[in-house]
């Protein structure tokens, strides 16, 4: 749990966002990024990659995973309509 709390910190920092806006941003309640950023939860996955969208980062990297904090590319799959014939 330590190391998600440092990570989150860490792209708060690099980010110049405060956890209030990190709230606003991602739909979370203040309280919850606080327990975030206190160490005292990890969020759920739904919340993580709120988390790291808004921040940049990879999922992988705020709870520990990897070193690499670039966020993964985003799987855009084409809808039928958009297809060319």
């Amino acid at each position: 749990m330590d190391i998600f709390k440092e990570r989150l910190t860490e792209a708060l920092q690099a980010r110049h966002m405060r956890p209030a806006e990190l709230a606003r941003r991602t739909g979370l309640s203040k309280a919850r990024i606080s327990q975030y950023v206190n160490g005292k939860f990890v969020p759920k996955p739904e919340a993580l990659l709120d988390i790291a969208e808004v921040l940049g980062v990879s999922e992988l990297w705020l709870l520990g995973k990897t070193d690499d904090m670039t966020p993964a590319p985003s799987l855009t799959i084409p809808c039928p309509e958009n297809l060319s014939p």
